[in-house]
Protein backbone atom coordinates (compact mmCIF):
# COMPACT_ATOMS: atom_id res chain seq x y z
CA UNK A 1 0.00 0.00 0.00
CA UNK A 2 2.68 2.46 0.72
CA UNK A 3 4.56 1.67 -2.45
CA UNK A 4 0.97 2.44 -4.58
CA UNK A 5 0.97 5.44 -2.47
CA UNK A 6 4.44 6.89 -3.42
CA UNK A 7 4.44 5.75 -7.09
CA UNK A 8 0.87 7.28 -7.26
CA UNK A 9 2.40 10.45 -5.12
CA UNK A 10 5.48 10.79 -7.57
CA UNK A 11 3.00 10.00 -10.81
CA UNK A 12 1.10 13.60 -9.71
CA UNK A 13 3.87 14.96 -8.80
CA UNK A 14 5.43 14.83 -12.34
CA UNK A 15 1.88 15.57 -13.74
CA UNK A 16 1.59 18.66 -11.98
CA UNK A 17 5.48 19.44 -13.14
CA UNK A 18 4.82 18.80 -16.76
CA UNK A 19 1.26 20.69 -16.97
CA UNK A 20 3.18 23.47 -15.46
CA UNK A 21 6.03 23.32 -17.95
CA UNK A 22 3.30 22.84 -20.38
CA UNK A 23 1.26 26.35 -19.71
CA UNK A 24 5.23 28.09 -19.23
CA UNK A 25 5.96 27.01 -22.62
CA UNK A 26 2.51 27.95 -23.74
CA UNK A 27 2.67 31.27 -22.27
CA UNK A 28 5.87 31.72 -23.59
CA UNK A 29 4.72 30.83 -26.65
CA UNK A 30 2.08 33.74 -27.51
CA UNK A 31 4.12 36.28 -25.91
CA UNK A 32 6.35 35.71 -28.73
CA UNK A 33 2.98 35.72 -31.36
CA UNK A 34 1.80 39.04 -29.53
CA UNK A 35 5.04 40.83 -30.19
CA UNK A 36 5.02 38.78 -33.49
CA UNK A 37 1.85 40.66 -34.33
CA UNK A 38 2.54 43.59 -32.79
CA UNK A 39 5.74 44.23 -35.16
CA UNK A 40 3.99 43.17 -37.85
CA UNK A 41 0.84 45.10 -37.58
CA UNK A 42 3.46 48.17 -36.98
CA UNK A 43 5.14 47.70 -40.38
CA UNK A 44 2.44 47.33 -42.34
CA UNK A 45 0.83 50.69 -40.29
CA UNK A 46 0.67 54.32 -42.05
CA UNK A 47 -0.31 57.55 -41.58
CA UNK A 48 -4.05 58.21 -41.78
CA UNK A 49 -5.42 60.92 -43.77
CA UNK A 50 -7.22 62.64 -40.45
CA UNK A 51 -3.30 62.26 -38.85
CA UNK A 52 -1.76 63.57 -42.19
CA UNK A 53 -4.22 66.50 -42.63
CA UNK A 54 -3.52 67.35 -38.62
CA UNK A 55 -0.28 67.53 -38.95
CA UNK A 56 -0.95 70.64 -41.63
CA UNK A 57 -2.84 72.63 -38.92
CA UNK A 58 -0.92 75.55 -37.42
CA UNK A 59 -1.39 73.54 -33.58
CA UNK A 60 0.94 71.10 -35.06
CA UNK A 61 4.74 70.76 -33.64
CA UNK A 62 7.48 68.12 -33.16
CA UNK A 63 5.95 67.55 -29.95
CA UNK A 64 3.17 65.77 -31.97
CA UNK A 65 5.50 63.02 -33.05
CA UNK A 66 7.83 62.62 -29.79
CA UNK A 67 4.53 62.13 -28.27
CA UNK A 68 3.30 59.23 -30.62
CA UNK A 69 6.86 57.79 -30.89
CA UNK A 70 7.03 57.12 -27.03
CA UNK A 71 3.56 56.11 -27.24
CA UNK A 72 4.71 53.59 -29.52
CA UNK A 73 8.14 52.40 -27.63
CA UNK A 74 5.71 52.34 -24.40
CA UNK A 75 3.77 49.28 -26.32
CA UNK A 76 6.60 47.92 -27.48
CA UNK A 77 8.77 47.53 -24.29
CA UNK A 78 5.55 46.21 -22.44
CA UNK A 79 5.36 43.67 -25.13
CA UNK A 80 8.83 42.76 -25.24
CA UNK A 81 8.45 42.81 -21.31
CA UNK A 82 6.90 39.56 -21.21
CA UNK A 83 9.52 37.81 -23.70
CA UNK A 84 12.42 39.12 -21.65
CA UNK A 85 11.45 37.67 -18.47
CA UNK A 86 11.66 33.91 -19.91
CA UNK A 87 13.60 34.70 -23.07
CA UNK A 88 17.10 32.13 -22.26
CA UNK A 89 14.17 29.35 -21.66
CA UNK A 90 13.22 30.30 -25.34
CA UNK A 91 14.24 27.83 -28.12
CA UNK A 92 16.94 28.78 -30.00
CA UNK A 93 15.37 29.64 -33.08
CA UNK A 94 12.72 31.88 -30.91
CA UNK A 95 15.38 33.89 -29.47
CA UNK A 96 16.55 34.37 -33.14
CA UNK A 97 13.14 35.43 -33.90
CA UNK A 98 12.86 38.07 -30.65
CA UNK A 99 16.41 39.73 -32.24
CA UNK A 100 14.67 39.87 -35.98
CA UNK A 101 11.62 41.58 -34.68
CA UNK A 102 13.43 44.18 -32.49
CA UNK A 103 15.19 44.85 -35.62
CA UNK A 104 12.31 45.21 -37.53
CA UNK A 105 10.38 47.15 -35.07
CA UNK A 106 13.37 49.85 -35.28
CA UNK A 107 13.18 49.78 -39.24
CA UNK A 108 9.76 50.18 -38.77
CA UNK A 109 10.18 53.22 -36.35
CA UNK A 110 12.79 55.11 -38.75
CA UNK A 111 10.48 54.71 -41.47
CA UNK A 112 7.75 56.53 -39.52
CA UNK A 113 9.78 59.34 -38.29
CA UNK A 114 10.93 59.74 -41.75
CA UNK A 115 6.98 59.78 -42.85
CA UNK A 116 6.35 62.26 -40.32
CA UNK A 117 9.11 64.76 -41.32
CA UNK A 118 8.06 63.93 -45.26
CA UNK A 119 4.01 64.76 -44.69
CA UNK A 120 4.77 67.87 -42.40
CA UNK A 121 7.49 69.36 -44.89
CA UNK A 122 4.65 68.49 -47.97
CA UNK A 123 1.77 70.43 -46.02
CA UNK A 124 4.26 73.35 -44.51
CA UNK A 125 5.18 73.73 -48.49
CA UNK A 126 1.87 73.46 -49.83
CA UNK A 127 0.15 76.38 -47.22
CA UNK A 128 3.00 78.53 -47.70
CA UNK A 129 2.86 78.97 -51.74
CA UNK A 130 -0.71 78.57 -52.09
CA UNK A 131 -1.85 80.20 -48.43
CA UNK A 132 -4.80 77.62 -48.32
CA UNK A 133 -5.30 75.04 -45.55
CA UNK A 134 -5.41 71.77 -46.84
CA UNK A 135 -8.64 70.31 -47.86
CA UNK A 136 -8.84 69.41 -51.30
CA UNK A 137 -6.38 68.61 -53.68
CA UNK A 138 -8.12 69.66 -56.83
CA UNK A 139 -7.78 72.82 -54.83
CA UNK A 140 -11.96 73.24 -55.26
CA UNK A 141 -11.72 75.80 -52.20
CA UNK A 142 -10.13 78.58 -54.34
CA UNK A 143 -12.71 80.72 -56.40
CA UNK A 144 -12.98 83.55 -59.26
CA UNK A 145 -12.36 85.96 -56.10
CA UNK A 146 -9.27 84.60 -54.64
CA UNK A 147 -7.53 82.83 -57.05
CA UNK A 148 -5.46 85.57 -58.00
CA UNK A 149 -4.07 86.59 -54.74
CA UNK A 150 -3.33 82.87 -54.79
CA UNK A 151 -0.99 82.81 -57.90
CA UNK A 152 0.51 86.07 -56.51
CA UNK A 153 1.45 84.23 -53.25
CA UNK A 154 2.77 81.00 -55.29
CA UNK A 155 4.59 83.02 -57.63
CA UNK A 156 6.01 85.38 -54.51
CA UNK A 157 7.24 82.68 -52.84
CA UNK A 158 8.57 80.76 -55.07
CA UNK A 159 10.69 84.02 -56.19
CA UNK A 160 11.81 84.18 -52.77
CA UNK A 161 12.76 80.87 -52.20
CA UNK A 162 13.95 79.49 -55.54
CA UNK A 163 17.65 78.11 -54.55
CA UNK A 164 16.46 76.76 -51.69
CA UNK A 165 14.43 73.87 -53.35
CA UNK A 166 15.50 70.73 -54.06
CA UNK A 167 14.37 67.54 -56.67
CA UNK A 168 11.69 66.32 -53.97
CA UNK A 169 10.22 69.67 -53.28
CA UNK A 170 9.76 70.65 -57.06
CA UNK A 171 8.12 67.27 -57.62
CA UNK A 172 5.43 68.98 -55.27
CA UNK A 173 5.62 72.11 -56.80
CA UNK A 174 4.91 71.32 -60.19
CA UNK A 175 2.05 68.93 -59.35
CA UNK A 176 0.09 72.01 -57.26
CA UNK A 177 0.91 74.51 -60.08
CA UNK A 178 -0.59 71.80 -62.49
CA UNK A 179 -3.93 71.51 -60.45
CA UNK A 180 -4.03 75.57 -59.63
CA UNK A 181 -3.58 76.09 -63.75
CA UNK A 182 -6.37 73.32 -64.04
CA UNK A 183 -8.37 75.16 -61.48
CA UNK A 184 -8.03 78.96 -63.55
CA UNK A 185 -9.09 76.99 -66.74
CA UNK A 186 -12.37 75.91 -64.71
CA UNK A 187 -13.21 79.49 -63.29
CA UNK A 188 -11.82 81.39 -66.37
CA UNK A 189 -15.37 82.89 -68.01
CA UNK A 190 -15.72 84.27 -64.58
CA UNK A 191 -12.75 86.14 -64.34
CA UNK A 192 -12.56 90.16 -65.44
CA UNK A 193 -9.84 90.85 -67.82
CA UNK A 194 -7.41 92.78 -65.31
CA UNK A 195 -7.31 89.16 -63.24
CA UNK A 196 -7.05 87.24 -66.35
CA UNK A 197 -3.90 89.14 -67.31
CA UNK A 198 -2.44 89.19 -63.50
CA UNK A 199 -2.91 85.46 -64.03
CA UNK A 200 -1.23 85.43 -67.10
CA UNK A 201 1.92 87.44 -65.92
CA UNK A 202 2.36 85.10 -63.18
CA UNK A 203 2.31 81.96 -65.36
CA UNK A 204 4.82 83.91 -67.19
CA UNK A 205 7.09 84.42 -64.74
CA UNK A 206 6.86 80.50 -63.12
CA UNK A 207 8.07 79.54 -66.54
CA UNK A 208 11.41 82.18 -65.95
CA UNK A 209 12.00 81.07 -62.63
CA UNK A 210 11.43 77.28 -63.48
CA UNK A 211 13.68 77.58 -66.29
CA UNK A 212 16.52 78.65 -63.76
CA UNK A 213 16.38 75.98 -61.87
CA UNK A 214 18.86 72.84 -62.59
CA UNK A 215 16.13 70.23 -62.24
CA UNK A 216 14.60 68.51 -65.18
CA UNK A 217 11.39 69.96 -65.25
CA UNK A 218 8.51 66.83 -65.12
Amino acid sequence: MKTFNHTFYTFFVLLLFTACSNQKQTEREQALADYRNFVTAFEQDSLTETEMRAMSLEIYDSTEWANEKERLMQTQDSSRAVIETSLADLKKEQQTEVQDLDQRFDNAMHQREQQYRDVSHRYALRRKLLGLEVKKDDLSDITSHNIEAVYDRFVGSLSADTASYQARDWDLIEGWWLALNSRYRTLEQQLSGATKKRIQENQQQYQRLRSKTDIDQV
